[in-house]
């Protein structure tokens, strides 16, 4: 491991946060059914997202190849890729000199001023 990105580890720690909270909410709900405190929440209507227009009601860009508002996925990954490598951060740059040395050590040189280099 050379490198890494803090921003994305802390996206991964919150994703993982909320599909544990998920989860508890859904055994919670699940249980709570299951010992007949609470009627399973019913489906509703399907709004129109779901719907099949037909005819004139359809929109041009399903009928014709052309899109103005298309996005290049490969741009986009591009851009956020360019993002990315801004802000991570090398370690053997970080704590170049710091390996292999006690900790008690390296705080005393660190007060010295004087950093260890590897020879």
């Amino acid at each position: 491991l050379s490198h890494w990105d803090d921003q994305a580890e802390h996206q991964r720690e919150i994703d993982n946060h909320k599909l544990a909270e998920k989860k508890r909410k859904a055994e919670l709900l699940e249980t709570s059914i299951r010992l007949g405190e609470i009627k399973r929440p019913r489906k509703g209507r399907l709004g129109p997202e779901t719907w099949k227009l037909r005819g004139a009601a359809r929109p041009a860009a399903e009928i014709y190849d052309f899109d103005l508002r298309y996005k290049c996925p490969h741009m986009k990954e591009f851009a956020d890729h360019k993002e990315k490598q801004g802000r991570m951060r090398n370690v053997l740059t970080t704590c170049k000199g710091q390996f292999g040395i006690e900790e008690s050590d390296w705080r005393e040189e660190k007060n010295s001023k004087s950093v260890p280099q590897p020879y």
